[in-house]
């Protein structure tokens, strides 16, 4: 077939305009060219009743992918001739290996990484604890400690540290914020504290070292330290129990085959200036199922008991303040004391069923609380 020297022109300056993934139609095609509207779409016309370009809306692109593949470039033989005019450099570039790895691998690659996530997911939606004790355990949930704030009652923590060390079959338990770990613009408060950083850490450290820990839960100021918290790496040097960021739901089995869930969390959503235990109560309201829910966070104290709409057991809903008793932050903004303990401790005795009163008991005291144990274990 035999085009005219414009529509030759035309041809091969739209197809070169679709390699450069510009615009093709007329309007683009004669600024491109200098030539007038008119005399490019009559020549466009002519050129898609030969078949020789394709129907496209005027000014569209044609999508790369869709101009690359052989497919389509091959029901424009003309396309390859007027391509293949297309001026080349005087030099030659060798082809370099790409650091993506092949489509297949990284795919499989992909496959796998989210297969050991979803494990390890499934494994935390539950973890189990087993109980190597016979009888009666306490439990004592220690609220928010900040270790290194001036306000910090360390005589108290050390005592419920004591008392959770020489009773048997006590465990202690807590809910996060180990230290005030200020960071950014926070980090100003240090000068208004004694303790230093190193001082915090030997104090935490110690902290868990001396006791059975049943389970450690990293609260907002614990985040703060990043991926590198040094908090997750003392508790696996200290082999101790369950350590999760945020929150951990723990399964306990006891020698007897019985089972007592605990939703441990920094804190549970929601918040009621009527109600410290909102957030708590909600959650079991809205499903979580489970023997014992507690949080700390608010430095408040709450406790309820409520009974399951799910499967009608006993449920005890706790928030525990912590050991921080003055408070600057909660001086200048005009919240009243909430704190009632800094801790609370449950006893849990296997023997009796999900809906016994007997089954789990919550005592603010931690002495009081050792003592009723070792009763109940003596008997």
């Amino acid at each position: 077939m035999q085009l005219t020297e414009t529509q030759q022109l035309v041809h091969d300056a739209f197809w070169r305009r679709v390699v450069d993934g510009e615009a093709c139609g007329t309007r683009a095609v004669a600024k491109h060219l200098g030539l007038p509207d008119g005399t490019v779409d009559g020549a466009i016309r002519r050129l898609r009743a030969l078949d020789l370009v394709p129907e496209r809306p005027i000014g569209s692109k044609l999508v790369p992918t869709e101009w690359a593949s052989s497919e389509f470039l091959q029901k424009y033989p003309t396309a390859l001739e007027a391509l293949s005019n297309l001026p080349r450099p005087d030099f030659e570039v060798d082809e370099l290996p790409s650091e993506i790895p092949p489509i297949g691998e990284l795919l499989d690659r992909r496959e796998r990484e989210f297969s050991r996530k979803k494990k390890a997911h499934e494994a935390r939606e539950a973890i189990t604890v087993r109980i190597k004790i016979k009888g009666p355990i306490g439990i004592c949930h220690m609220g928010d400690p900040h270790v290194d704030d001036n306000g910090t009652d360390i005589r108290q923590l050390r005592a419920d540290i004591d008392t959770v060390s020489k009773t048997r079959g006590m465990f202690g338990a807590n809910v996060g914020d180990f230290q005030n770990n200020w960071v950014g613009r926070l980090a100003q408060i240090y000068a208004h504290q004694n303790t230093t950083v190193n001082e915090s850490w030997a104090i935490i450290e110690w902290m868990i070292r001396e006791i059975p820990w049943l389970y450690l839960i990293g609260g907002n100021h614990d985040a703060w330290s990043g991926s590198g918290d040094p908090l997750r790496w003392i508790q696996r040097m200290a082999k101790l129990g369950v350590f999760e960021s945020w929150g951990a739901r723990i399964r306990l089995v006891f020698p007897n085959g019985k089972e007592v869930l605990i939703n441990a969390r920094h804190t549970f959503r929601g918040n009621s200036r009527f109600n410290v235990n909102h957030g708590l109560d909600r959650a079991v309201m809205e499903g979580w199922d489970d023997h014992i829910l507690v949080a700390g966070h608010t430095h408040s104290s709450g406790y309820s008991i409520l009974k399951s709409p799910k499967s009608g057991r006993i449920v005890h809903t706790l928030r525990v303040a912590g050991y921080k008793r003055i408070d600057s932050y909660a001086k200048k903004e005009g919240f009243n004391d909430q704190n009632i303990s800094p801790s609370f401790t449950t006893i849990i005795n296997p023997e009796y069923e999900d809906d016994d009163p007997r089954l789990i008991q919550m005592i603010p005291d931690p002495e009081q609380a050792a003592k009723i144990l070792t009763i109940l274990r003596d008997e």
